[in-house]
C-alpha cells in the first residue's frame, strides 16, 4: 500500500492513474500493468479474480439494501473528514504528523510549507464551520444508530447471512472515527492520541465494536501483486 498526502498527492495521483482521487489499484497481470479506480469497482474486481472472495449478494433485494448502505456511508465521507479533522486543523503539529503518516519525507515538508493554502481549501471545500460541523455530526450518530439497529439480536454482518459489500463499505469508510488496530494508519499512536476526544463520542455503539472485530476477524493479506494508493 502506498499512503499519499491529501491534497499533496493530486498531481502524482493523475500521473499514475489520470484522475486526481483516491483509492485506485495499480494492478500487474501478465506483464500489462492497469488501474482500477474507486472503493466500489476495486470490490467487483477483487470479486472477479479471486471466486473466493464474494462480498456482492446474489440476491436482488439483499443486494440492494447492501448498495443502498454502501451509498450511504460514501455519502457521508466528508462528514467524517470534517468531524475528525476540523478540530485539528487548527493544531498544525498535530495535522501534519496525521495527515503526512507513511508518506515520503518531501511530501511531509510540503504539507507543512503549504498548511495555510491546504487550511483554505479544506476550509472552502468541506466547510469546516461549527454549523457544517454539527450537521455532520448528527448524520453519522443517525447512521451508527441505523448500524446497532441492524445488528441487534446478535446478526454478524448488516445485511444477508454472510460478509457484503455493505460491511466491508461502511467499515472502511468509518474506520477513523473507530481506528481499528489492524488499520495501518489509523491504528498508530499519534493518530489515537489527536483524535482520541472524537472517537469517544461513538464508543458507546454495538457498530462500533462490531466494526472493530471485522477489522480483527477479517483484515488479512492475500499476495495480491498490486499497489493500493491511498489517504
Amino acid at each position: 500500500m502506498v499512503n499519499w498526502v491529501p491534497v499533496v498527492h493530486a498531481p502524482a495521483a493523475y500521473i499514475k492513474s489520470g484522475k486526481r482521487t483516491v483509492p485506485f489499484i495499480e494492478v500487474t497481470s501478465s506483464g500489462k500493468r492497469y488501474v482500477v479506480h474507486d472503493s466500489t469497482e476495486i470490490i467487483k474486481w477483487v470479486r472477479h479474480h479471486f471466486e473466493s472472495v464474494d462480498v456482492i449478494p446474489e440476491d436482488e433485494a439483499t443486494y440492494l439494501q447492501a448498495m443502498s448502505l454502501e451509498d450511504r456511508a460514501d455519502s457521508l465521507g466528508d462528514d467524517v473528514i470534517r468531524y475528525m479533522y476540523a478540530p485539528m486543523i487548527e493544531r498544525p503539529n498535530d495535522f501534519v504528523e496525521v495527515w503526512g503518516w507513511g508518506a515520503k519525507p518531501l511530501h511531509r515538508r510540503l504539507l507543512r510549507a503549504g498548511l495555510p493554502i491546504v487550511r483554505s481549501l479544506l476550509h472552502n471545500y468541506l466547510d469546516f464551520s461549527a454549523s457544517a460541523c454539527a450537521a455532520g455530526l448528527s448524520r453519522l450518530h443517525d447512521l451508527f444508530a441505523e448500524l446497532d439497529q441492524r445488528l441487534q439480536n446478535g446478526r454478524a454482518y448488516l445485511v444477508g447471512d454472510r460478509l457484503s459489500i455493505a460491511d466491508l463499505s461502511v467499515a472502511s469508510l468509518l474506520a477513523p472515527i473507530y481506528a481499528p488496530k489492524e488499520h495501518i494508519v489509523y491504528s498508530s499512536p499519534i493518530f489515537r492520541a489527536a483524535l482520541l476526544e472524537q472517537q469517544s463520542n461513538f464508543a458507546d455503539y454495538a457498530s462500533f465494536v462490531w466494526m472493530q472485530q471485522l477489522y480483527t476477524d477479517y483484515r488479512s493479506r492475500t499476495g495480491v501483486k498490486c499497489a493500493v494508493y491511498k489517504h
